[in-house]
């Protein structure tokens, strides 16, 4: 499953929610999932197979409003 962003965020809280449906998840501008939440979704890590995040350059600022799931900057550190 992928989405773009209000997708991504939708991609992000439908995946999370249902690791059994999908093997590979795309969210493009639409925030992030952190290790907290892949820890924290029960069978995300055996049954996921690949998580790909993408960011546009204005989503790496300074990081003044909130996001939906992990900070862009913060994700990128791990």
């Amino acid at each position: 499953m992928a989405g773009l962003s209000m997708g991504g965020m939708q991609t992000r809280v439908i995946t999370l929610a249902n690791p059994d449906t999908f093997s590979h998840v795309g969210i493009f501008s639409g925030g992030a999932i952190s290790m907290e939440d892949v820890n924290a979704a029960p069978g995300f890590k055996e049954k996921v197979k690949m998580v790909f995040v993408s960011y546009g350059s204005r989503e790496l600022g300074d990081g003044a409003r909130p996001r939906f799931g992990a900070t862009p900057r913060r994700t990128l550190k791990r």
